[in-house]
């Protein structure tokens, strides 16, 4: 066979010329669509491909070549076709090939006028899942809300949107009762509420509107009206929280005892605590500085308290270390030494009579203070008592005087009981050391007069 019984056995499709096959594409007969297909696919050249994909009529087919073809202009070819296809579909039973392609297209601007306006619901709902999948933007929801013919699926887009803007978008420019109805029960702004009162294009759902902003009115008046009647109830509250603080604060200037303090600032706690329970509390800042004013003056009360029991602990401690030191200074006055030692006075003084004094009973001479080894025992130990002893005696005196009034004058009763006697000892003291110096003043004049007796007796 020549070359040219062999070009004559082939369909012009299949020409080596691409114009010629665009002629011949055009010359198929629609039920050929295996043909068709197998040209729109399988043709080398993107025309010829493109021709053959406007005359396809299946679904599946155009579903492929929307989504394989190496051209893009082919492939939009292909998914216009399908749209189209889908868009124009009235008969029920070709529905499910339809949704099974255009569950392969990804092209949101596509498939949103198909979701919005396929006449055959279920066309129209395999749209709408497909664009749900991809996640498109909430207008393109809001305009299929607004739309589509479908009662469910525009329920079901209304649902999708969560800016109240695109939910009034919806009540403002539907045409359908149910959905405007429903949207405008999802607006609570006020603007929007009045657009669509004023300009909806459903009459039903502009009354609605008006009757929700008049609904807002009275529930604005009811709230206004209860917040003021709260707020009132807070601001009496506050003003006896005032009150009572203020009746505190005028029991504080007379407590004197810790227990007293301690049960004062538990009230005041508790009627801290109520104060910050006013959460809602107007601005008052005369009723706020009222009540802080007089917790306080409290505080500082309770402050002021604590300085003086401290001070009073401080001074009372200072007190018994005083009282403390001037009693063992007494005690030490009274542990002195007192040296038994007779004096010439003693000597001289009748032994029957040693309770009397010298000037009722007069003298009765004793036998040691006559010369002998009596008598000098006796004048040694007088020697002692006035030479060695004395001195030490007086100096430990005075020592114990001058520390004595390094403490100060007397400022309690047990401190002034204590130097009471402490002076009494101290004079005591005293008259003895006055007493044992006249002894040695005059005992020159005693030996001379007993030297005289010893004479005379001799």
């Amino acid at each position: 066979m020549g070359l040219l019984d062999l070009l004559k056995s082939q369909p012009k499709w299949k020409h080596p010329d691409a114009a010629v096959r665009i002629s011949a594409v055009d010359e198929i007969p629609d039920a050929d669509q295996d043909v068709l297909f197998a040209i729109a696919r399988e043709d080398e050249d993107a025309r010829v491909r493109r021709v053959a994909s406007d005359r396809l009529v299946d679904p599946a087919a155009l579903a492929e070549i929307a989504r394989g073809d190496r051209d893009g202009e082919v492939r939009d070819r292909a998914r216009d076709r399908l749209i189209e296809i889908a868009r124009a579909e009235q008969d029920e039973t070709s529905a499910a090939d339809v949704v099974a392609a255009i569950q392969t297209l990804s092209d949101v601007p596509l498939l949103a006028p198909l979701a919005k306006e396929a006449p055959i619901e279920r066309i129209a709902r395999g749209a709408f899942d497909r664009l749900r999948d991809l996640a498109a933007d909430s207008k393109v929801f809001a305009g299929i809300a607004r739309q589509s013919p479908h009662a469910a699926i525009r329920t079901d887009a209304l649902l999708l949107l969560r800016d109240e803007r695109d939910v009034a978008s919806v009540a403002l420019r539907t045409e359908y009762k149910d959905t405007g109805l429903a949207a405008i029960e999802r607006v609570a702004d006020r603007d929007q509420l009045e657009a669509a009162a004023a300009r909806a294009k459903n009459k039903v759902v502009s009354r609605r509107a008006r009757a929700v902003l008049r609904e807002q009115d009275q529930r604005a008046h009811q709230q206004a009206k209860s917040q003021a009647a709260e707020a009132d109830a807070r601001r009496q509250q506050a003003l006896g929280l005032c009150r009572a603080a203020e009746t505190l604060g005028n029991r504080a200037s007379s407590v004197s005892e810790s227990s007293e303090w301690t049960q004062l600032n538990e009230e005041l706690r508790d009627l801290e605590g109520d104060w910050r329970a006013l959460e809602a509390l107007p601005e008052d800042e005369a009723l706020a500085g009222r009540f802080q004013a007089a917790a306080d003056a409290i505080r500082h009360a309770m402050a002021d308290f604590e300085r003086r029991r401290a001070l009073e602990e401080q001074r009372s401690a200072e007190r018994a270390r005083a009282l403390a030191a001037r009693q063992a200074l007494y005690e030490r006055l009274q542990a002195l030494p007192v040296p038994d030692v007779p004096t010439e006075a003693d000597r001289l003084r009748p032994a029957s009579a040693s309770s009397a004094s010298a000037d009722e009973q007069g003298f009765r001479l004793r036998p040691e203070g006559f010369g002998g080894q009596g008598g000098s025992q006796g004048a040694s130990a007088d020697e002692g008592a006035a030479t060695g002893e004395e001195p030490n005696l007086a100096a430990a005196l005075a020592a114990l005087s001058a520390a004595y009034e390094a403490l100060g004058p007397a400022r309690d009763p047990e401190a002034a009981a204590v130097t009471e006697r402490f002076q009494a000892a101290r004079e005591r003291w005293l008259r003895e050391l006055e007493r044992r110096r006249t002894a040695q003043a005059v005992r020159p004049q005693l030996e001379q007069i007993l030297q005289e007796l010893d004479r005379l007796a001799a």
